[in-house]
């Protein structure tokens, strides 16, 4: 498989009109750095299926500034009866030796239209520092987490390291993409895979979240705590382990009002964590918030409901 070379790895939201999407398109082709490439991501539909932009910017002097000399608009699939991955490029270099902006909008707004708009679940994988635990760095920055867990995963080369993963709406599937950081023309590669066990999501989301809590715990790096939290209450959001914790690091970062709706998220999915926020020092400096108390309160009147007078209660 060839490698892709992108920079940068978003979610396209479904633009409402040619010229919302026109609009995107030229503004960031304006950013665009001379000698990199990018990889857009559009979406799942709702079976084992992406959408994909790519795009490559030669060196200067090359071709007109903002124009792409390689792209490919189109789609990866893994068959319902099938494990590897099949690729249908819809516009694509290889079928026609000139640029059209035109064309590429018409791509990517045929692509919309047949339902490759869900974004799924992200996680991103930060190339920093791993917390010193075993099998902590083997789960966040390989596949061991996926080992029994998909037909068959391989790894492009070993000059590239994991730097996202997009799990579909349903668990079913997995889209990874790959980086090389020393080669910004030849510096992506993915791979589209259909996982057998979607409880994969959540070892890699605790994995996350053992890492930032420790990596405040023996580093005191509260930054770096808050992203790896972030992560993982972003990539499985009824982990509420993760949302509780992430919420406490929020309002250390003074995001007071974000951190109590963390906690009302993680408070949701499971109640006991009403009680740890009344005493854990995460919330000690909100606990007189209006709206951390509003989450309190509401929560322990679903939990303890009052009694209507004169009914027998047994």
């Amino acid at each position: 498989m060839r490698a892709l070379t992108p920079l940068l790895l978003i979610v396209l939201l479904p633009c409402s009109g040619a010229a919302a999407r026109r609009a995107d398109l030229q503004g960031r082709v304006a950013d665009k750095v001379p000698g990199t490439d990018e990889l857009l991501f559009l979406g799942w539909n709702n079976a084992c299926s992406v959408a994909l932009e790519y795009y490559s910017y030669p060196l200067l002097g090359a071709a007109p500034l903002g124009d792409p000399d390689r792209w490919r608009v189109g789609t990866v699939t893994v068959e319902p009866d099938g494990e590897q991955e099949e690729k249908d490029w819809v516009y694509t270099h290889e079928r026609t030796s000139y640029w059209d902006r035109e064309r590429a909008e018409s791509a990517v707004r045929s692509l919309s239209k047949e339902g490759y708009d869900a974004p799924g679940f992200l996680e991103q994988v930060r190339n920093a520092p791993i917390a010193e635990r075993p099998g902590l760095y083997e789960t966040l920055h390989t596949t061991a987490a996926f080992k029994g867990s998909v037909h068959a995963l391989d790894w492009p080369d070993p000059r590239f390291h994991i730097e996202s993963i997009r799990y579909s709406p349903f668990g079913h599937c997995a889209f990874l993409v790959y980086r090389d950081l020393k080669n910004p023309r030849a510096s992506y590669d993915f791979r589209l895979v259909r996982i057998l066990d979607p409880g994969v999501r959540r070892v890699r989301a605790r994995a996350h979240t053992t890492n930032g809590l420790l990596l405040y715990k023996d580093n005191s790096d509260i930054y770096a705590a808050e992203a790896e939290l972030s992560i993982a209450a972003e990539m499985d959001p009824q982990y509420a382990l993760a949302l509780f914790y992430h919420g406490g690091f929020l309002i250390a970062h003074g995001r007071r009002e974000d951190g109590i709706r963390r906690l009302a998220e993680a408070v949701k999915i499971d109640d006991r964590f009403i009680e740890k926020a009344k005493s854990a020092k995460e919330y000690e400096t909100v606990r007189e918030h209006p709206e951390f108390k509003k989450v309190i309160r509401e929560r322990d009147a679903w939990i303890h409901p009052a009694k209507e007078p004169g009914r027998i209660y047994r």
